[in-house]
């Protein structure tokens, strides 16, 4: 989320440096004169919700929602798959993938592939 704040000609990410392994997609909810905004995170981590002041360097007042409970239960209720993100360079590109494992899994065992493109 960027914004240019009064006064400033360049804009600024407000959200560039916060949580950046939890939050790649933002949107952001202004107050009418943007002192304040919520912020809302919806990935790839858990979705997180948090109260941010703007006046200065944009800085975090309170946390609405981080979705420890939801956490707890992907973790110990249920068997969610583990994903790996990386980047490969093919033909001079930098090509972001990423891998999802079935729970427990185990690297000497095969097992059928699905590719997405």
């Amino acid at each position: 989320i960027s914004i240019s704040k009064s006064g400033h000609s360049a804009t600024e990410c407000l959200t560039c440096s916060l949580y950046q392994d939890r939050c790649q997609y933002n949107s952001a909810y202004f107050s009418l004169n943007a002192s304040f905004f919520r912020m809302d995170c919806y990935g790839p981590g858990l979705p997180l919700f948090t109260l941010m002041d703007n006046r200065g360097p944009a800085k975090e007042i309170q946390v609405l929602e981080d979705n420890k409970k939801l956490e707890k239960i992907l973790t110990t209720e249920l068997l969610m798959p583990t994903i790996k993100r990386a980047t490969m360079k093919i033909a001079g590109f930098n090509l972001w993938y990423q891998m999802m494992f079935p729970p427990n899994f185990d690297s000497s065992k095969k097992y059928p592939l699905f590719i997405q493109v």
